[in-house]
């Protein structure tokens, strides 16, 4: 189980159902991304797979035969959650754009300046 950008999903909740039967096997996707089920019967079954921040996946008519082995590789994608942050706006304390050095003298300033004799 991978993300779009191909980090590994581990966690994810997945969930098997047989079509017929209506039997459903669940399972958690490891470390590694990978899910695996035993013993499941001939069929058809319909796989879901969810994990938190990304869309719900399934997959309805996946035939199931216990003589052989079955490898899916799967990929989910981030939910269209919208997550809304606070901006707060400022003036920079320095410009970037201009290299001079400015400030600003108070008369007062000027007044106590020593004054060579």
């Amino acid at each position: 189980m991978l993300d779009v950008n191909g980090a590994v999903i581990p966690g994810a909740g997945v969930q098997f159902s047989n079509e017929g039967t209506h039997e459903v096997r669940s399972a958690q996707t490891t470390d590694e991304g990978r899910f695996q089920f035993d013993s499941l019967a001939d069929g058809n079954y319909s796989l879901k797979i969810e994990a938190t921040g990304f869309k719900s996946l399934v997959i309805e008519k996946v035939f199931i035969d216990r003589n052989k082995l079955l490898n899916i590789s799967l990929i989910l994608e981030l939910s269209g959650d919208t997550v809304t942050m606070g901006v707060i706006a400022y003036d920079p304390l320095i410009d970037t754009t201009d290299s001079s050095i400015k400030t600003t003298i108070t008369s007062d300033q000027i007044r106590r300046l020593p004054i060579p004799k």
